[in-house]
């Protein structure tokens, strides 16, 4: 379990490298930018949108669940 908001964040950014790749960067880069929580909200967005896309909607599903969470507890929202 993360302790931090930076190990909260690298273990959400690593789940979308373990899901797509190399092409996760342009992803994690609007995540990691986001310094509000709509902002992280649209990041989110797009990155559950990308992994439903090329990995299919568990995985998506499953990110949506870690972004809300991360979002509630560093974000407070």
């Amino acid at each position: 379990m993360p302790q931090s908001r930076a190990e909260a964040l690298s273990a959400l950014t690593r789940f979308l490298h373990d899901s797509l790749g190399p092409d996760a960067d342009l992803a994690t880069a609007s995540l990691e930018r986001a310094k509000t929580p709509a902002e992280f909200a649209v990041a989110a967005g797009r990155c559950a949108e990308i992994l439903a896309a090329v990995r299919g909607n568990q995985k998506a599903q499953i990110f949506r669940e870690r972004a809300k969470a991360f979002a509630a507890a560093y974000l407070g929202g």
